[in-house]
């Protein structure tokens, strides 16, 4: 599997999930900051904001998957507990 073949795959798995792919480079980002002291903070966000580029997702989409995906869930709980 080339570099691009993980790319496409990347993509994908993120535009399925944005919320937790979002997440995911948040966390990246959070722990390389704490890692260099917060001297390089701009720089890592603008390294995040270019992967989330390349991804295909932004926060504003990432954010509303995380609500769908919380609607969906509460909706489950709801139709469980009313079994």
């Amino acid at each position: 599997m080339g570099f691009g073949d993980m790319m496409n795959k990347a993509k994908n798995l993120a535009q399925k999930s944005p919320d937790k792919a979002r997440a995911a480079v948040d966390k990246v980002e959070d722990t390389v900051d704490e890692k260099t002291g917060g001297k390089y903070g701009d720089h890592i966000r603008k390294g995040g904001d270019a992967v989330e580029g390349k991804l295909g997702i932004s926060e504003q989409e990432a954010a509303e998957a995380g609500k769908e995906q919380e609607a969906a869930s509460e909706e489950q709980q709801s139709e469980g507990e009313n079994k």
